[in-house]
């Protein structure tokens, strides 16, 4: 079967990349806790859950940034991968054929789409990743005041026993 590139070849790749870095996170402003309070005027503190990460918050945030080069590839291994409707190449058993281009010039120019192609892939990452957060946020503040209105119930109600033991007693 016929290829495209054979052995010893020289073809280039596009290759993208992720930098990652860490910055303070914007909604606690690096304290890891937040503070509210609500309309009864009771004030209430917990871990911030846009910088939470293993039950743990942290403080930072994670930020990415996308970038890519061209690489020069020299063809070691080539598999033809072959299916009912499809035929694929694969080259250096990691580049599949779309990846692979004749010049460097050729790469270069397709380097910007790939590139941008990455970008919005991160933000739509990010995107689901605050949303999650956004939902967990209300939750986990719902939550913490629905724990805290049981125990106020609970308290009540210990108390109204108590005060009805008393007065059957005198």
């Amino acid at each position: 079967m016929k290829t495209k590139y054979s052995l010893g070849d020289v073809a280039y790749r596009v290759a993208t990349s992720t930098d990652q870095w860490w910055d303070v996170c914007p909604d606690c402003i690096g304290q890891r806790k937040w503070f509210a309070v609500l309309p009864s005027g009771e004030e209430l503190f917990f871990r911030c859950p846009t910088c939470e990460r293993a039950n743990e918050s942290l403080g930072v945030v994670s930020e990415y940034e996308a970038g890519g080069s061209v690489e020069a590839v020299t063809i070691k291994s080539i598999e033809v991968i072959s299916s009912d409707s499809l035929v694929s190449e694969r080259y250096n058993s990691a580049y599949y054929l779309g990846d692979m281009y004749d010049s460097r010039e050729e790469a270069a120019a397709a380097l910007p789409a790939a590139i941008e192609e990455l970008k919005i892939h991160l933000e739509e990452s990010r995107a689901q990743s605050l949303a999650r957060k956004k939902k967990d946020r209300v939750g986990s503040m719902a939550s913490h005041y629905l724990r805290q209105e049981r125990q106020a119930l609970k308290d009540l109600d210990a108390a109204r026993r108590g005060l009805a033991r008393e007065a059957a007693k005198g």
